[in-house]
């Protein structure tokens, strides 16, 4: 063991000693860049070797192109169609539903018993029929909705006998 101990401490007394050598150790040894090759843009142009240049597709591209665009059009076209149309049948039944309380609004004439209008109100700022008070902002004003809601106008419907 002891003989160990003694190489050990004349190995690290050597290093200790032995000059820095910077080129052993791997310090000065220089990196040598790689070549770069050079990348193009393949999508659109192709350049060959001796400079020309020609559009790859380019009809192609653009008739793609003109065919998205319509069929973008299309949809949107489609949705601006169901929108009004969406707003025609709702404009639609809002009439019917104020002609229905209408007929009914004094004195029930539909003739149906419970008449479906009975308890139903009309707001007389926004226009709609409702089961119960308009609690939209506009109707019933900027304050405390218990201090500015205001009963309906319209009296409770009777049944005609």
């Amino acid at each position: 063991m002891q003989l160990q101990v003694e190489q050990l401490t004349e190995t690290l007394k050597a290093r200790d000693v032995a000059p820095l050598d910077p080129v052993a150790t791997g310090l000065l040894v220089p990196k040598v860049a790689g070549a770069k090759k050079r990348e193009r843009d393949k999508t659109r142009i192709d350049e060959s070797e001796g400079g020309d240049s020609h559009l790859r597709n380019l009809a192609t591209k653009a008739r793609a192109k003109q065919v998205g665009k319509a069929i973008k059009a299309a949809e949107v076209s489609d949705r601006k169609a169901a929108r009004v149309e969406k707003q025609a049948q709702i404009t639609e039944s809002r009439a019917a539903q104020l002609d229905a309380f209408m007929r009914c609004t004094p004195m029930c004439l539909c003739g149906l018993v419970p008449c479906p209008m009975a308890e139903m109100y009309h707001c007389t700022v926004c226009g709609d029929i409702k089961k119960s008070v308009c609690r939209k902002k506009a109707c019933v004003g900027d304050g405390p909705l218990l201090l500015t809601m205001h009963e309906p106008e319209s009296p409770v419907l009777a049944l005609t006998e």
